[in-house]
């Protein structure tokens, strides 16, 4: 481990730097769930500057990606970088290798990546580098707005509430044939479990927090001066488009997948991730929308939202582990950043690719994109 500093901290391994020719020699095996060429992009480049290096990657189903891992580590035949996504970094802990502070300090990687890549930093270091960065963000229906009288798009929860009478429209039987927003239910809601809580952190809330035998459930916990709980209050919320007897009732059991009936138009607003926007308009190209920021409770102290964040961690059993983190400093600098969020049209993760904004490559809606990533976080999901 002092050794594994050293090498950092004398610039041997590169954190964070942008590529170059190193001399990195060996064999590598990076396991991922991005696209196979979009990853190329970088890791080929990488490859051909060091003659002696080969990066394998392979694509995994992010299902079925834990579990593979754990057979694969138990019979001697793990990778030797994987992705670290937010929600499988407790999972996985065990698993990496940490990055000492001494070799890469906190105070560099919070002025180098997003906030939400604080969920990275870990009492022994870093355990994982962030790679890449989809935010929620409200995609909305211009047209069915427009019909409604509503000029501009709800910037508030409680605007959304007031608009829903306007934009939820039904038949002579009571069937709601376009509703305002897919909230309320599970199965047909794409992204009900990270709405749910991003409305907790938005209310000031946490959903899991340390207790002296590990992590445990904050969900019953309420802020100093609160007079609600934040759990209690987002669910309340999040259920309201879904009861018959409130005026904002436009969702139910019977409604499609939300994210299919906004391609369709029958849905004004669809709580999706950047990552989408090509997809939607790929299955719809007549389809008029446009995409906004979250909406956030009004008169709090900050803006927030929701955010699916990758990092690249190097596994403890690697066989060249000093190849292995030098590789994931060169994957996470700023020409490799730039390259790999041009190519999978998401948010950048680092903060000086932001300060550019925006680059002529940056898809449409770029900047909605951006401000999400400054303001995304995420949470400790123990399972």
């Amino acid at each position: 481990f002092a050794i594994f500093a050293v090498l950092i901290f004398s610039g041997i391994i590169p954190i964070g730097k942008s590529a170059g020719t190193t001399g990195l020699t060996g064999d590598l095996v990076l396991w991922g769930t991005a696209p196979f060429n979009e990853m190329a992009s970088i890791t080929g480049p990488i490859s051909a500057q060091n003659k002696g290096l080969n990066i394998n990657y392979v694509v995994k189903n992010p299902q079925t990606f834990d579990t593979e891992l754990v057979e694969a580590i138990a019979v001697g035949n793990g990778p030797d970088i994987i992705f670290l996504r937010d929600d499988s970094i407790l999972k996985n802990k065990n698993k990496v290798l940490p990055i000492p502070y001494t070799s890469l300090p906190q105070q560099t990687f919070d002025a180098t990546f997003v906030g939400e890549g604080g969920l990275y930093l870990d009492t022994e270091g870093v355990l994982g580098v962030p790679l890449t960065l989809d935010p929620l963000v409200l995609y909305y229906n211009t047209g069915m707005l427009d019909t409604a009288g509503i000029p501009t798009v709800p910037q508030y929860w409680d605007e959304v509430l007031l608009v829903a009478p306007n934009l939820t429209t039904r038949d002579a039987s009571g069937t709601i044939t376009r509703s305002t927003i897919a909230m309320g239910h599970y199965d047909n809601v794409p992204h009900a479990k990270d709405i749910i809580a991003m409305l907790i952190m938005q209310s000031g809330g946490q959903l899991v927090g340390r207790g002296p035998d590990g992590y445990v459930s904050a969900l019953n916990q309420r802020p100093a001066g609160a007079l609600l709980n934040p759990a209690s209050e987002a669910l309340t919320f999040y259920t309201e488009f879904a009861n018959p007897l409130k005026a904002a009732y436009s969702w139910n059991k019977a409604q499609p997948n939300a994210q299919d009936a906004f391609i369709a138009g029958s849905l004004a607003m669809y709580i999706g991730y950047a990552s989408e926007l090509f997809t939607i308009r790929n299955k719809n190209p007549n389809l008029g929308f446009n995409v906004a920021p979250i909406p956030q409770i009004r008169g709090a102290q900050g803006r927030l939202t929701f955010g699916r964040i990758n990092a690249l961690a190097v596994i403890k059993s690697s066989k060249n582990v000093s190849a292995a983190v030098s590789v994931v400093g060169l994957m996470t600098g700023k020409d490799a950043s730039k390259v790999l969020t041009t190519a999978l049209s998401l948010a950048p993760v680092r903060r000086d690719i932001i300060a550019e904004r925006p680059l002529p490559t940056d898809p449409p809606n770029a900047t909605v994109f951006y401000n999400a990533a400054l303001v995304a976080r995420g949470w400790l999901d123990p399972d």
